[in-house]
């Protein structure tokens, strides 16, 4: 049994331990319901272009009821592994991996039964001090001609036991025929780059390959003491061929201070070339708005190194073909699923597929057109001057026929005549006309066609005079307006209108002046007219406010608001008194007060209608209007 380390077990007694919260998640494969060897390789190792079967853990295919594999993933935070998924291997349980670095020397013990590998041990010292062996194999069949995954070693070994008989080891076994001649038999591939040494704990560490040697003292997400960078496994293979691999990681020497290695997930590949084109086109970048042409012969191709004699393209209308490529013509308009199927020979599972969706759209379509009689229309190369349906035939951006329809109206040259009369003067096509006459006018119709249009205008004068009478007047008064005396007309020819139905009118006998007696608030247009036939309109705007009111500020006086329902407010400086008068000049409200600046009046008892609010201060008087609502 190894010896602690003094310091640790110091920092330990005094509890001087710092936890870190740990971002690496590991699930052993216990702990999965119904979770397989197969299960683990298909859905976490395995990438495309290589096809798997015969997958073992510990020389079992069985539902996995051990600890010492499973999967790991960083969840939101990532490590410093250089891995964020993938499978784990481990000489003891695989939770030892769970971070911070807080055990030089941990331990989770392994509930797998015993189990041992030849070629594992044979990477040791001493073949005969193997334990906690760990190894994962499987037959596969590389659909290219290299195969590839990543992976990073771990161990608690770190730093203690490096140079000494304790040198926990990882092997990447491979059998199968060499591209370059002759054999694979049982060869491993995992080996520090460009040398030919095994990876284990004496391969790599600061003295020797440090550049690909983690050091994670201190580590917050991950246990080991330290661990390899990321490295990756290449070699040559022959496609279609069936090969056998074999991962695995032991202890040496005894059973403490657990190693790991970590698969990263879906990098076990073997990469190849595969696309698909629909009429020349890779199907990535065929544009959002490209359609192509119903009826007419589509060009489908599969793109990829290999001769494939198996490959299916399922057209998305319940139509498939075989082969590399094909040609398939859609009877109808639509949006189709396209499928595309490298079918693996060895396992339909394994099959890849690429699938995208096309539009296709019948060629066929018309246009509407107007022109005039003396200008042509030009049309595909043709010169249209009748009312008709024309018909063409095009090559669509896509290479099928396209029928085009043209609708053309031809309309004829427009001469129109009008007569009018108006008073004064007439505005016709942006001219003023004050005089009769006969005019014309050269422009376009609607439709643009040249167009003479001819006017017979009849001006007959009036008169355009102003009432004369006051800007304002009070409701209790009457008051009277007069035409003026250069006025040409009879006076009894004048009729007197006002649009305030409230308010009396008393015409004079010749007509010549109105006396106006207005009996509510508010304001009206007083009218009068004239009785030739184009009739003259006199007005003026009368308002009647019930009291005469000062147009000038005496002093700073505010009223708000205005207009107001229930309260009012008024400003001002070293008030005495407040009185408010209705439109028959009878004070409604009437308050004193001792020299204030403000006062607030409530208005909610007063009937709705105009008033007028009378404030008296020290520095004198001001009258203005408010309107009760």
């Amino acid at each position: 049994m190894k010896q602690k380390n003094i310091f640790l077990l110091l920092l330990l007694a005094f509890g001087i331990i710092i936890h870190a919260k740990a971002q690496l998640i590991v699930t052993s494969a216990d702990s999965i319901q119904q979770c397989t060897p197969e299960w683990l390789v298909r859905n976490v190792l395995l990438e495309s272009g290589v096809t798997v079967s015969n997958v073992m853990y510990n020389g079992s295919s069985d539902i996995i009821g051990c600890n010492s594999i499973g999967y790991f993933e960083t969840g939101h935070s990532s490590t410093n592994l250089g891995i964020e998924a993938g499978l784990i291997l481990a000489t003891g349980g695989v939770s030892v991996a769970v971070g911070p670095n807080n055990d030089e020397g941990k331990v989770v013990r392994t509930t797998c039964d015993e189990y041992f590998d030849e070629s594992l041990a044979a990477l040791t010292l001493d073949p005969d001090s193997v334990y906690d062996m760990s190894v994962l194999e499987f037959d596969f069949v590389p659909w290219d001609k290299e195969v590839s995954f990543n992976y990073v070693f771990a161990s608690e070994e770190y730093l203690e036991w490096v140079g000494t008989f304790y040198n926990d080891v990882f092997g990447f076994f491979v059998t199968g025929p060499n591209p370059d001649g002759g054999f694979y038999e049982n060869q491993n591939m995992a080996l520090i780059p460009d040398t030919d040494e095994t990876v284990s704990i004496n391969s790599v560490y600061t003295q020797h390959n440090s550049q690909y040697y983690v050091d994670n003292t201190g580590g917050e997400t991950v246990q080991f003491d330290g661990f390899t960078t990321v490295l990756t496994v290449s070699f040559k293979v022959m496609p279609m061929e069936t090969y056998h691999i074999k991962m695995g990681i032991c202890d040496v020497g005894d059973i403490d201070w657990d190693s790991g290695v970590f698969l990263e997930a879906h990098s076990f590949m073997s990469n190849f070339t595969y696309d698909m084109m629909i009429d020349k086109i890779p199907y990535q970048e065929i544009p959002e708005d490209q359609y192509f042409c119903t009826n007419h012969n589509i060009e489908f191709n599969t793109v990829t190194e290999w001769n494939y004699d198996d490959v299916v393209w399922y057209f998305g209308d319940g139509t498939s073909a075989q082969g590399v490529n094909a040609l398939h013509a859609y009877a109808e308009d639509g949006v189709y699923e396209v499928v595309n199927v490298l079918r693996n020979p060895h396992r339909v599972l394994d099959s890849l597929f690429l699938t995208t969706t096309i539009e296709t759209r019948s060629f066929s379509s018309s246009e509407e057109a107007v022109t005039c009689q003396n200008k042509p229309y030009l049309w595909h190369g043709q010169l249209l001057d009748q009312t008709g349906a024309y018909f063409d035939t095009l090559a669509s951006a896509s290479g099928c026929d396209s029928i085009v329809t043209l609708y053309l109206t031809v309309y004829d040259i427009y001469t129109t005549e009008i007569s009018e009369t108006r008073c004064e003067k007439f505005d016709w096509n942006g001219q003023t006309y004050m005089e009769t006459g006969v005019y014309e006018y050269y422009g376009q119709s609607i439709h643009g066609c040249d167009s003479l249009a001819i006017l017979n205008l009849t001006v007959t004068h009036g008169y355009a005079l102003v009432l004369q009478g006051p800007e304002w007047v009070a409701a209790e008064g009457t008051y009277r307006y007069a035409v003026p005396d250069s006025l040409t007309i009879a006076p009894n020819s004048l009729t007197w209108t006002c649009n305030n139905p409230e308010w009396r009118l008393t015409p004079s006998d010749d007509g010549y002046y109105c006396d106006l007696w207005p009996s509510s608030l508010g304001q009206g247009i007083l009218t009068a007219r004239t009785g030739v036939e184009c009739d003259s309109v006199y007005s003026i705007a009368v308002n009647a406010t019930g009291y005469d009111v000062e147009e000038q500020e005496t002093q700073n006086i505010n009223i708000f608001p205005n207009p107001a329902h229930s309260r009012i407010t008024v400003e001002g400086q070293q008030i005495s008194q407040i009185q408010l008068v209705n439109s028959l000049g009878l004070t409604v409200l009437d308050h004193h007060y001792d020299s204030v600046d403000s006062a607030i009046l409530d208005i909610s008892v007063l009937p709705k209608g105009m008033y007028v609010v009378k404030v008296s201060t020290r520095a004198g008087e001001k009258t203005c209007r408010l309107v009760v609502l």
